[in-house]
């Protein structure tokens, strides 16, 4: 009986050693994961649009965390390019036409990924839809945008280089103050024609219109949306930026190969159902043939470039050159890391083949990246 006595409280000892170990361990552990975060992102979005698929993904999933890196995302209504070439936040996921207008005139700021390309329809009334489906009738016409946004761009280039009109005399843009008004105007055939994003096609139709043809019909998969940076943070803070990247890299993989999956992380994270994400993210007959990639297709953007250029929106001959003010080695660094890392992955092989063919035209790229 004595005996039974003495291993019961060693027994008890032993367990009560047990749980303080335990619960060291697990305060060593919970330590150690806050000791994990290392970097720090105040990102901006703009509210309209539909938020990043990668940006969202990697934040649902954890993989910014996976990466060290903890992120804040505000939206700032429509205009993002501003507060981040005042340093008021560190990195934008939308955004090109103004920005690159910006940049070439020193504005502190730096294109380092890609978002989007398409997402944008053309409208008009329904009386006149099967009229101005042929683009050979827009002479003459009045088409609203707005201004140094990259559907008005894109237009203008489909206008003159394709259609060869001069615009201004042949071909005629009003700049609307926003995208509702857009959507109006045509309502009250104020304008022939008029760009809609797919967030607003349910307002173009109350108000008499239809989508007549994408923008991706006259230039497939143009660029849109880019990843930008306040250069000062950028500049100082370069791994923060790989791991950003790097997590919406293994994100951009859930979101093109596990697609029900993707669905499901994009409604919560979006507060929408399914069908919502199916519409705006997946289906390129609702979406405007919207299309996402987190390479920063810097050839793409070169032609946008010498597009603003050519219709006066840049000078030429005294604007910084594109290479200035965009990089592309953070995103070129965080994919090798990704390949290093999964090794047996054919996906992000196959994304360094997308970079290689959608960024060769930058600065040195031979020398540099092949």
């Amino acid at each position: 009986m004595k005996k039974s006595l003495v291993v019961s409280k060693l027994s008890s000892k032993i367990a009560v050693m047990a749980i303080l170990s335990m619960s060291i361990l697990a305060a060593s552990c919970n330590s150690k994961k806050k000791s994990e975060i290392k970097y720090h992102l105040n990102l901006g979005r703009t509210t309209f649009l539909t938020p990043s698929p990668t940006v969202s993904i990697a934040n649902q999933e954890g993989y910014f965390e996976k990466y060290g890196l903890s992120v804040d995302i505000q939206s700032l209504g429509d205009n993002t390019a501003e507060p981040l070439s005042l340093g008021k936040i560190d990195a934008v996921f939308q955004g090109v036409i103004q920005e690159l207008v910006m940049g070439a005139n020193n504005e502190k700021l730096t294109f380092f990924a890609g978002t989007q390309s398409g997402g944008v329809a053309i409208g008009a009334h329904k009386d006149n839809a099967e009229l101005l489906k042929n683009p050979e009738n827009w002479r003459g016409k009045t088409i609203g945008s707005l201004l140094l946004r990259t559907s008005d761009i894109c237009m203008k280039d489909i206008a003159t280089h394709q259609l060869g009109l001069k615009v201004g005399k042949d071909i005629f843009f009003k700049s609307l103050d926003d995208n509702p008004s857009i959507q109006i105007a045509i309502g009250k055939k104020s304008i022939d024609l008029g760009m809609v994003n797919p967030e607003f096609v349910e307002l173009l139709e109350a108000n008499g219109g239809v989508v007549i043809a994408n923008i991706t019909d006259y230039l497939p998969d143009n660029v849109c949306c880019r990843q930008l940076a306040y250069t000062p943070h950028f500049k100082e803070n370069r791994e923060t930026y790989i791991a950003f990247v790097k997590a919406q890299i293994l994100a951009y993989r859930d979101f093109k190969l596990d697609r029900e999956k993707s669905i499901k992380t994009l409604a919560k994270a979006y507060g929408q159902d399914d069908d919502y994400v199916i519409r705006m993210v997946y289906d390129p007959k609702l979406n405007a043939d919207r299309g996402y990639n987190p390479d920063p297709n810097y050839n793409g953007v070169l032609g946008l470039y010498n597009t603003l250029v050519e219709l006066g929106h840049i000078d030429g001959n005294n604007a910084r050159p594109l290479p200035e003010f965009f990089d592309i080695s953070v995103y070129a660094d965080s994919l090798r890391e990704i390949i290093a890392e999964y090794p047996d992955e054919e996906f992000y092989k196959n994304l360094w083949d997308y970079f290689v063919s959608h960024n060769n035209e930058y600065p040195d790229f031979a020398k540099n990246y092949l």
